[in-house]
């Protein structure tokens, strides 16, 4: 009888410890009476959710099966001797998956990085503003390493602290789980460091006011190590059910923001128009709106027989545009939805060593909203630090971008991925440093004669190590030869006249130049870049080495009055040309990003 009563009593502390928690929550928020739990967990001090996936207490998340208008998220923590702290954050639903919502651990395949539609705030933290349907928000979810650079370009955002506007990389790491409200300059809250380290993780309602040992103070909580202070920590998602936003009904893959097409000897390119469905429909079809250039495209199918997803193109005159879509069940229309913008005109592919990365000083910002930039996250205007490159700071893009805008009136894309301190050895196929892995990746994704030219810069590193003529031309005829064969056609390249460093003698300047010169003259298909080595002291370098703002604007009037007039697309002999929609697949292989687990605003 004793065992029965206190296995009575285990059950009923458990109900009794379930059913404050829920009438915790309708206290706080009694508009949460609307919504129905999908997860609940209690967080721990140190979590490692990338290797080992959480336990949630409750977690509807796989037998979901009513369609959801609004997510929620409900954090409540306290310190002992402190009163309770509690956060309700309500939005228009994101995603029509109810698995997209939990913590983004690697194994739930989450990744958000957006703004928020109706963002409702409650809260009886003293320093966070509540708001009602607010435009004002955005979601950074993720399972990897992130830097501080304001990647996703949101407004009030940071380039040096960890902030609302952070810079995720790729493969799991650190973890990140924000919302913000952008608008108040205010984190939400922040639940961080539970990806693949055992150290005890970030949690915070509001703004982290505390600074690190270097006196830094990132808002979003990010390396403050401070979920043991809590004695009480747990996370709970909602969701309305409801209607399924119309705009989740299509989810657009392609076009991407800023994204650029080539065009081909005609001025024509084609965009792939894809996305995915949430439910049956018979035909999808699109038009295109020319915004600046152009001609508009009138409505037409571009998928007659949809599933789950939709797939199709549209062929376009140089320009910049918006694509209209819209999703039919036989003549009913579902939804109609529209694209970001997107161009077609000229897309360059750039390497090479820091002068060709984020090494200058002050990164610079394109003027023309017709300059985008990819990475691993997709296209995005081309502000710096560019995406794959690595570095933090400048580089000549953006000014070159906005020079070519300018002159030839076409959208210009750029595809950076040169890494510093490299040496023309190390980009040779085969190097155990993969370099050759970033090449591969930009001319996976940009496909059959998809680019204009790869623009070369580098060289330093070699005149540092005293390479002769001879042997530079010999590396850097076969890392042309070898970029031509895995493309599968003649890309051309622009090499620059660069080898410059302080301290060197002006012999192991002049080789690797001489070097770079046999390149370009046995080579109709390699043009001349710029010679920087002039650009000295200064009036052009930050630090004897990197160029500074002057530096960067030169170095791009320089490529502009050296890249051949765009014209007309380069007609080259192909290699081995693939077949018709099979697209080139970027290699998985090579690093994307540098990783560092300082508080220096360095990527994380």
């Amino acid at each position: 009888m004793k065992t029965t009563l206190l296995m009575r009593l285990a059950v009923c502390a458990v109900l009794c410890q379930s059913a404050l928690g829920f009438a915790a929550v309708v206290d706080d928020v009694p508009e949460s009476k609307a919504y129905e739990l999908l997860l609940d967990l209690k967080l721990p001090n140190a979590a490692t959710y990338n290797v080992t996936p959480p336990t949630y207490e409750t977690d509807k998340s796989k037998t979901w099966s009513t369609s959801f208008d609004r997510v929620a998220y409900h954090l409540e923590v306290k310190r002992p001797d402190e009163s309770r702290q509690w956060i309700w954050v309500s939005m228009q639903a994101f995603t029509d998956d109810p698995s997209k919502v939990g913590i983004p651990h690697s194994g739930a395949k989450i990744f958000w990085q957006q703004s928020l539609q109706d963002l409702d705030v409650r809260t009886n933290h003293s320093t966070v503003k509540e708001v009602t349907q607010s435009q004002s928000g955005n979601i950074e979810f993720w399972p990897s390493n992130y830097g501080v650079q304001n990647t996703a370009q949101v407004p009030n955002a940071s380039d040096t602290a960890y902030d609302f506007g952070d810079g995720p990389a790729t493969g799991p790491g650190y973890g990140s789980m924000q919302i913000h409200d952008h608008g108040q300059k205010t984190t939400l809250f922040a639940y961080n460091s539970w990806g693949s380290n055992a150290t005890t993780d970030d949690l915070g309602i509001g703004n982290n006011a505390t600074p690190m040992s270097s006196g830094a103070v990132h808002s979003d909580w990010t390396f403050r190590g401070n979920a043991a202070e809590y004695e009480i920590k747990r996370l709970r998602v909602y969701l309305r059910p409801g209607p399924t936003p119309g705009g989740l009904a299509v989810q657009l893959t392609s076009p991407g923001d800023r994204q650029v097409v080539q065009r081909n000897e005609d001025g024509l390119g084609s965009i792939e128009v894809s996305g995915a469905l949430t439910s049956f429909a018979s035909h999808i079809e699109a038009s295109a709106v020319a915004l600046k250039g152009g001609v508009d495209a009138p409505w037409q199918v571009i998928d007659a027989s949809p599933t789950k997803s939709f797939h199709g193109a549209l062929q376009l005159q140089q320009g910049w545009y918006r694509l209209d879509i819209r999703v039919w069940q036989d003549e009913t229309l579902l939804t109609e939805i529209s694209s970001p913008e997107f161009g077609v005109g000229d897309v360059y592919i750039t390497a090479g060593q820091s002068n060709s990365a984020n090494s200058g000083k002050p990164a610079q910002t394109p003027t023309s909203p017709m300059v985008g930039a990819w990475g691993p996250s997709g296209w995005r205007h081309a502000k710096d630090p560019q995406p794959i490159a690595t570095g933090v700071g400048g580089t000549p893009w953006p000014h070159l971008g906005d020079l070519l805008v300018e002159a030839y009136g076409v959208p210009v894309g750029f595809i950076s991925v040169g890494w510093g301190g490299t040496s023309v050895t190390q980009w040779q196929p085969g190097h155990s440093k993969q370099l050759f892995e970033r090449l591969k990746l930009a001319l996976g994704h940009v496909g059959w004669r998809g680019a204009r030219a790869i623009l070369w810069h580098q060289g330093e590193s070699d005149a540092a190590s005293k390479m002769t003529s001879k042997t530079y031309r010999e590396l850097m005829t076969k890392l042309i030869d070898a970029s031509r064969d895995y493309a599968g056609w003649t890309i051309p390249w622009g090499v620059a006249r660069a080898s410059y460093l302080p301290k060197l003698g002006q012999t192991e300047i002049q080789a690797i130049v001489d070097g770079q010169q046999q390149v370009i003259d046995a080579d109709k298909t390699v043009f001349e870049g710029p010679n920087t080595n002039d650009m000295i002291g200064s009036v052009w370098r930050h630090d004897t080495v990197h160029f500074n703002e002057a530096g960067l604007k030169e170095h791009a009037k320089r490529w502009k009055e050296t890249i051949p007039t765009p014209t007309a697309s380069v007609k080259t002999a192909p290699v081995d040309e693939p077949d018709a929609g099979e697209p080139i697949e970027a290699d998985a292989g090579g690093e994307l990003d540098s990783a560092s687990t300082s508080d220096s605003g360095a990527t994380l």
